[in-house]
């Protein structure tokens, strides 16, 4: 956009405006804006940070599973790797985690799953988002999948210990062991969807998120009387 002048309106808009206008892209978008004037790599500094495995498959594909995309799993690295500011606001993952184990397939020798080296990488990129004291963090791994996959990923203790969540949003992964695990303390709003859960870890996860306001719950299994155990959230 120019001015009459001839001008870059953008170009001149100060980097805070600037900023503002990253954290509504998604992070491969924002990338892109290295080649245009006034932004080059001030997407390292955004707070926001978005990946989507959609735009590496084919997503009317009617095969669940599919093979971890190297082009993905680069773009990702690369981008966590130059990122520069110290904490971030939002982290969003959307990746469809119904991986396919294969023991004979020599791309995986010594013991190396796809299971294994997706949870690995995805592991390493939730740590990052804790770290960075995220507030705002949504993990979907049923991404575009049609069916609901059994073989589901297992969320790291780092999230449910992450004293900076502010909003929560999991989506088709199982919660593990949480007993002496969860700080949720600046908690207000969580959102579960197919998630595989039992009354007892959610219990300990409400009994330590002293703020929480706002609690979906959605075709979550293994709960069996999950009203009984939100009493704080019904009388507020």
């Amino acid at each position: 956009m120019e001015r009459d002048d001839g001008h870059d309106a953008i170009s001149n808009l100060p980097d805070s405006v600037l900023l503002h206008i990253l954290s509504f892209l998604p992070t491969r978008d924002a990338m892109r804006t290295v080649m245009v004037p006034g932004f080059r790599y001030l997407w390292t500094s955004t707070c926001h940070l978005s990946f989507d495995h959609c735009p590496y498959h084919n997503c009317k594909e009617r095969k669940t599973a599919f093979r971890i995309n190297e082009r993905l799993v680069n773009f990702t690295d690369c981008a966590l790797t130059l990122h520069k500011n110290p904490t971030i606001d939002l982290f969003s993952l959307n990746i469809n985690y119904a991986a396919e184990e294969d023991p004979y397939d020599p791309q995986y020798e010594g013991g190396m799953t796809e299971e294994t080296i997706r949870s690995d990488k995805i592991d390493t990129w939730i740590h990052f988002a804790a770290n960075r004291k995220v507030k705002f963090l949504g993990l979907d791994f049923l991404g575009c999948a049609r069916e609901f996959t059994h073989n589901l990923y297992r969320l790291p203790c780092i999230v449910l210990g992450c004293s900076s969540l502010v909003e929560l949003k999991l989506a088709s992964c199982e919660v593990g062991p949480v007993a002496g695990r969860v700080q949720l303390r600046s908690l207000r709003k969580l959102f579960m969807k197919k998630i595989h859960l039992t009354d007892k870890k959610l219990a300990e996860i409400l009994s330590h998120s002293p703020l929480l306001r706002e609690l979906s719950l959605e075709y979550c299994y293994g709960l069996r009387n999950p009203i009984s155990v939100v009493p704080h959230l019904l009388k507020s």
